[in-house]
């Protein structure tokens, strides 16, 4: 009764805030805790595009969930309620699946999403895609360099992986790339994976360092990582239509106050995540890298899950590939 009761509150909150804002307030959302870094840039950006706007634009951050999941954030984007949100990527995929692109296998690559021009490239790609809703993805941040974590299994090989319960993020493009590796792919939310891996009901999880040191803990015994596997990120989806409303000099700034953060986010968070890595293996958990010989396996192994994705949309792959990553 009182999270229900909780909840009309907000809700009616959101309701006066969209009922007596002008047309540059903009309301940003995500299901992530308070502490999480992602709200604290989210605050940031809110508050750099306030000052620079003169209050011209009003951000207002509603962080855990207090008003609607990422997914259904999302599918507000348009009606007024919601002006900007951070999903994982892989969210799109239910708006558009050629947006699976960005979760195949050996795709994305750190080096080249660190360039702002790459990842305008990308953000623009992906727009194409979810234009028809209504959306506009203004850049792509990084969420982690995904690893595998198990809790008594030592697994290091592509042929340990056979078998195993894996708990994904979700979405079509990351169970058939988990079947591909012979794993059991399980979709769960992260709330529930700590639990899940305790009690058995998973044998491991590809999740992200921060996953490991803040939410599974020692209860994760070994780490295995396959480096260029999968690369996870947000994206910042925008309704476009109130993107498009704001002046020329407005929307540069909301642009440029996401973009400064992204290129601080791309660079600092690959440092915290190896500092994360390390504190883990300080605890006593096991931290393998696959070799080069490894990782041409998987390869090998992934390349039938980027041809049927190829074959149900084609020219995606292609585009992606002509994409410039040596732009400056």
């Amino acid at each position: 009764m009182y999270n229900t009761a909780k909840r009309m509150i907000l809700m009616a909150l959101l309701l006066t805030v969209v009922q007596t804002a002008s047309a540059t307030d903009m309301v940003m959302t995500n299901e992530v805790a308070t502490s999480h870094w992602k709200t604290q840039y989210m605050k940031e950006v809110g508050e750099a595009i306030k000052k620079k706007t003169d209050g011209e634009i009003n951000p207002i951050v509603f962080p855990s969930g207090q008003i609607y999941s990422d997914q259904d954030a999302l599918a507000a984007l348009g009606t007024g309620a919601v002006q900007m949100v951070w999903p994982v990527s892989v969210r799109l995929e239910t708006i558009d699946q050629r947006a699976g692109v960005l979760s195949l296998p050996f795709t994305l690559k750190t080096a080249d999403m660190q360039k702002a021009c790459y990842r305008q490239q990308v953000s623009d790609l992906l727009t194409s895609f979810v234009d028809k809703r209504n959306l506009k993805v203004l850049t792509l941040l990084r969420a982690a360099d995904l690893i595998f974590l198990f809790g008594d299994k030592n697994i290091d090989s592509l042929q340990d992986m056979h078998g195993v319960k894996v708990r994904v993020i979700g979405g079509k493009v990351y169970l058939a790339t988990m079947q591909a590796t012979g794993a059991n792919p399980i979709s769960m939310a992260a709330s529930e994976m700590s639990t899940a891996l305790a009690q058995g009901t998973i044998d491991g999880v590809l999740s992200s360092a921060a996953g490991w040191a803040d939410m599974l803990g020692t209860s994760a015994q070994y780490g295995f990582y396959v480096p260029g596997f999968e690369l996870a990120t947000y994206a910042v989806v925008v309704d476009k239509g109130w993107f498009d409303a704001l002046s020329d000099k407005d929307a540069a700034i909301v642009r440029n106050s996401v973009e400064d953060i992204a290129d601080d986010q791309w660079t600092s968070t690959v440092k915290k995540d190896q500092k994360l890595i390390e504190e883990m293996e300080s605890k006593g958990s096991t931290y393998t890298v696959a070799d080069d010989a490894e990782i041409q396996r998987w390869r090998d192994k992934m390349q039938p899950v980027i041809d049927r994705f190829d074959a149900d949309h084609p020219g995606v792959v292609e585009k992606f590939k002509a994409l410039d990553s040596a732009c400056q």
